[in-house]
């Protein structure tokens, strides 16, 4: 517990120095570790601790004893001889192995309860030449451990940084409904190269508000010293969220500190009260009764399906709308577009006539795929650089504000589609100010 923490070189930070292992001339190290800090050893078949100062003052007596009664230690049937066909793992390999396998259940979020399971160590042991993971206390006070020590290098880390840090943040609801408040770092480094890292994310209680989710925020600087450095902080539009920059900056920014909202989130509200705005439900639900139709019912697939074989189209199921995903209701809309043709076709059918939708309708399409158009592209733009900036999300601003204003004045939209136009300037406008 006591030494430092490797870390693979696909990690970020540091790579630390090589651990210093004990001397361990008993056989009886062979099933314990020593946890330094609290001055014991413990089992790592059964998770059991002694007290242990040193091998001169305590001995290994006791940790013999338990070997020899850990009710977790695999004993031979009576009258069986003990026969060794291979020989024993070196002790570096078998510490290697430890730290691959809890490095795999951090980072892939395991339970811990795996280890125990018969099936899992039995696999291990066969791939690993005769491996035995440790249990699943052993592993619970090693990732604790671990993840202390990495906190004192990040710290040292991060407080040696010669410029500035920005800050993002966001709540996140786990699928049990704890909610967290995610809180991650930005720099330049020495080497002008540029890093991130979740310096935390701590559970966020109720009531969400600006000053609760600024305290969790302050803790955070305060641990690791870096509270003098921040230069910005990202919040999404809410304005509680927006609200912790403000609190920040009050209680460390100098008056440089910029304030900043996110610009994907920007995005998505203005185009999501935009579509409300222009009545897209009622205007689009026989699109949507549609989709839904195809995905529950094989004989109006295969209908489509032949329609777009005698048109000569790909066939593809239009994706569903997910409320809180604007885009799926373009990606819908595009799908709808591309398969026009075919869909007249399966229309004219009197078995199918029910399902159609007139011509308003698809100039509605027509007109909000090239309303959208701007917001994806805008949006792909800003997520496909490595590193987005305030500066890009400005540009990106600019650019759909004058990309709407050529629409709006456009003779490719009706009139439907230009006053939609006016709908998204007005909500673009407004979450801007």
């Amino acid at each position: 517990a006591g030494s430092a923490i490797a870390i693979a070189d696909d990690d970020p930070v540091l790579i630390a120095p090589v651990p210093k292992t004990l001397p361990k001339r008993s056989s009886a190290w062979d099933d314990f570790e020593h946890l330094v800090d609290q001055r014991k050893v413990q089992c790592t078949r059964c998770g059991h601790k002694l007290s242990f100062v040193s091998v001169s003052k305590t001995g290994t007596s006791s940790m013999t004893r338990h070997q020899d009664a850990c009710r977790k230690k695999r004993k031979p049937e009576g009258g069986q001889q003990l026969l060794s066909f291979a020989p024993k793992m070196p002790s570096a390999q078998n510490l290697k192995l430890h730290a691959l396998l809890q490095r795999w259940i951090v980072r892939d979020q395991q339970s811990l309860s795996v280890v125990a399971h018969p099936d899992f160590r039995a696999f291990l042991s066969a791939a690993a030449g005769g491996y035995d993971p440790p249990s699943r206390y052993v592993l619970t006070n090693k990732i604790r451990n671990d993840y202390e020590d990495m906190k004192v290098v990040i710290k040292g880390y991060m407080r040696s940084l010669p410029g500035k840090i920005a800050l993002t943040t966001d709540g996140w609801t786990a699928a049990n409904g704890d909610q967290f408040l995610s809180l991650t770092a930005h720099w330049i480094g020495k080497d002008w190269t540029i890093g991130s890292l979740l310096l935390d994310f701590p559970p966020f209680p109720v009531p969400h508000t600006a000053e609760n989710g600024a305290n969790l925020i302050t803790r955070a600087l305060l641990e690791f010293g870096i509270d003098k450095k921040i230069s910005a902080c990202v919040t999404d539009n809410t304005p509680s969220a927006f609200n912790i920059t403000t609190i920040l900056k009050q209680r460390f920014g100098p008056s440089s500190m910029l304030p900043g909202r996110c610009a994907a989130h920007l995005i998505n509200l203005v185009v999501k009260h935009g579509l409300n705005d222009a009545d897209r439900d009622v205007i689009f639900a026989p699109c949507r009764s549609f989709v839904n139709l195809i995905l529950r019912s094989k004989p109006t697939e295969n209908a489509l399906r032949e329609a777009c074989k005698v048109r000569g189209i790909t066939f593809k199921v239009p994706p569903t709308v997910m409320d809180v995903r604007w885009n799926s209701t373009y990606k819908q809309l595009l799908s709808l577009q591309d398969l026009e043709p075919a869909l007249r076709l399966m229309f004219a059918d009197r078995k199918h006539a029910s399902l159609a939708w007139g011509q308003p309708v698809w100039h509605a399409i027509q007109d909000l795929t090239k309303i959208l158009e701007v917001f994806s592209d805008v949006s792909e733009h800003i997520q496909g650089r490595k590193y987005p900036t305030i500066s890009a999300a400005a540009q990106g601003y600019v650019l759909i504000s004058t990309e709407l204003h050529a629409l709006g004045t456009s003779p490719s939209l009706t009139a439907w589609g230009i006053e939609v136009v006016k709908l998204f300037q007005n909500r673009l406008v407004s979450y801007r100010e």
